[in-house]
């Protein structure tokens, strides 16, 4: 119900609004969203429904960069922009993907911040971290 009511707020999507579309207080959101949900499973089945099970799937990961100017932004640093083809201040997100071949549609399963420079054992590149 709550992916239902997501769709149908206008505005900003926060629980005093969820609870303002659903005969429901605000307080079942807001202890809802103290624990923890595993995402990757509940994509892969999303996916399982949207794609025919003869399809050819691709996995493929995707990097994008985020800009951001602030200091107080957790996880800031300084990564590959492709749109300016040049190392920006901002975050970035790797995506992991499955493409359906034939229909040639893509389906996020999982996203993910980058750890920062500062964050990474010196034993572990960024390209270890990403694979």
């Amino acid at each position: 119900m709550l992916f239902s009511t997501m769709l149908i707020v206008c505005g900003n999507v926060n629980f005093t609004t969820l609870s303002r579309y659903r005969e429901v207080n605000e307080k079942p959101y807001r202890r809802r969203f103290e624990k923890a949900f595993e995402f990757l499973p509940f994509n892969v089945e999303l996916v399982n429904l949207a794609i025919a099970p003869s399809s050819r799937l691709l996995c493929v990961m995707d990097a994008s960069f985020l800009p951001k100017s602030g200091k107080a932004t957790a996880g800031l640093d300084r990564s590959w922009n492709g749109c300016a083809s040049r190392v920006d201040r901002g975050l970035e997100v790797s995506v992991i993907r499955v493409v359906a071949v034939e229909t040639a549609t893509a389906h996020a399963l999982s996203a993910q911040q980058t750890l920062t420079h500062s964050e990474l054992p010196t034993e572990i590149t960024r390209m270890n971290q990403s694979l």
